[in-house]
């Protein structure tokens, strides 16, 4: 829609936004301008509902996905709706970004196969893509019912140390009551991100990873850079060049090289996906790295900055940068 509001202050702007049913345009004006839903309450719902009475349901979830939950209408209901409209294309799109492929297997097939009989050039695509979501799924369920894989006293110290929600992908309640715009742009339903996880989860089950984790945020308390983490990234702090991203490796010398090259796809990847495009990356290693030409290759030709632990602090070529 074309209409001008350059003019306006941000609240206006985003009122007038909301009143055209623009809903994905009102919310990143609300969140370049730190704007608050109670700011726009009003206008918000009616939007919403407006979208919602004339079935603009990937509207909705279009703007979850950029920018958090922000109304009453929850993502299987949204998805329900948009599948019982047979808006099969836009459902299978919100489906595989919402990671619904368990919840929705029988719909998302339904529609999988309502592509294939039309010859839809893009049918093979999605059963390619929801076999693969479908896979990782299970292995993350197999792996979740491992008894050893709960460790209780680490969640409860993730829970006292991170209180900035800096990495949270989607916020957990969705009234609409006084709360700022979610900062996302960022979700863990990309598919990179999906077919990590199950191996993330059991890397991060290791008592290696584990350990060279705590004492990595052990050591960015103790200089003050605060590091804060979530389920994806290790670590994440701001440092005197900026916001910086850690991934954690524990090698051996037959492993090494697999773990460089996974550490090096997943700090690239997060650095994108949560819109750090001024960042730096860290790799952070359970020991000195076995091959030279490794340290040599993250420091000068992916320009990825390089620790290890020795003892029970860290050195490395890149140590002075976090003094």
């Amino acid at each position: 829609m074309k209409y001008d509001t350059d003019k306006l202050n941000l609240i206006d702007r985003a009122k007038i936004q909301l009143l055209k049913h623009d809903l994905v345009k009102a919310l990143r004006t609300m969140k370049n301008g730190d704007l608050e839903i109670a700011d726009v309450i009003n206008e918000l719902a009616i939007c919403i509902e407006w979208l919602h009475s004339h079935n603009a349901f990937g509207t909705i979830l279009s703007a979850y996905y950029k920018y958090g939950i922000c109304s009453d209408y929850s993502i299987p209901y949204l998805l329900q709706n948009m599948f019982k409209a047979k808006d099969y294309p836009s459902f299978l799109k919100q489906a595989y970004r919402f990671d619904a492929s368990l919840e929705f297997e029988k719909e998302i097939e339904f529609s999988i196969k309502w592509h294939e009989e039309r010859k839809l050039p893009d049918a093979s695509a999605w059963r390619y893509k929801f076999s693969k979501l479908i896979e990782t799924n299970k292995l993350q369920n197999e792996s979740d019912s491992i008894k050893d894989m709960v460790v209780l006293d680490e969640v409860e110290e993730i829970a006292q140390t991170v209180t900035v929600p800096l990495l949270t992908l989607v916020p957990i309640g969705c009234n609409l009551t006084k709360k700022k715009i979610i900062d996302v742009g960022k979700t863990e339903s990309d598919p990179y991100i999906i077919s990590r996880t199950a191996k993330y989860k059991m890397e991060k089950a290791n008592q290696i990873h584990k350990n060279v984790v705590s004492v990595l945020k052990n050591f960015l308390n103790e200089i003050m850079l605060n590091p804060i983490e979530n389920k994806l990234i290790d670590t994440f702090c701001e440092i005197k060049a900026g916001p910086a991203i850690f991934e954690v490796k524990s090698i051996t010398e037959s492993n090494e090289r697999d773990q460089i090259r996974h550490a090096i796809s997943q700090l690239y990847e997060y650095r994108f996906l949560y819109g750090l495009s001024n960042a730096s990356l860290w790799i952070v290693f359970s020991e000195k790295p076995y091959s030279k030409w490794c340290i040599d290759y993250l420091l000068n030709d992916r320009k990825i900055n390089v620790i290890w632990l020795q003892g029970e602090t860290f050195t490395g070529p890149s140590i002075d940068l976090l003094h």
